[in-house]
């Protein structure tokens, strides 16, 4: 993949962070609806693969966590390497922001 800059990547990431809260509530308007649908899309599609696990660990422990440790130390947590860590990260968030919309893949990248 391509380093590419996101302008909707603080978005995704926030949608990411309150999704623990919102799994749990009762009563979301629309737009925290979807973005929790989005969130729970893209953590099946990770659950799917061999080390669906670890991958949803390591956002877990990144973003979920209250003492919220940095990708590295989750990494180290899990155990993957950091390059690893930072390969996962980027494609939950991708997924998540495929699933609401925000980012459509080239067909290669398809699975």
């Amino acid at each position: 993949m391509t380093s590419l800059s996101f302008t909707w990547w603080p978005y995704v990431r926030n949608m990411i962070r309150a999704y623990p809260k919102r799994r749990k509530c009762d009563s979301l308007n629309r737009v925290a609806l979807l973005e929790t649908d989005a969130v729970a899309t893209a953590i099946n599609k990770a659950l799917q693969k061999d080390d669906g696990e670890h991958r949803v660990k390591l956002i877990e422990l990144t973003y979920w966590r209250r003492s919220r440790p940095t990708l590295q130390r989750a990494a180290m947590d899990i155990p993957v390497s950091y390059s690893t860590a930072k390969r996962w990260n980027k494609e939950f968030f991708l997924d998540v922001a495929e699933a609401m919309g925000l980012y459509d893949p080239p067909e290669q990248e398809r699975e």
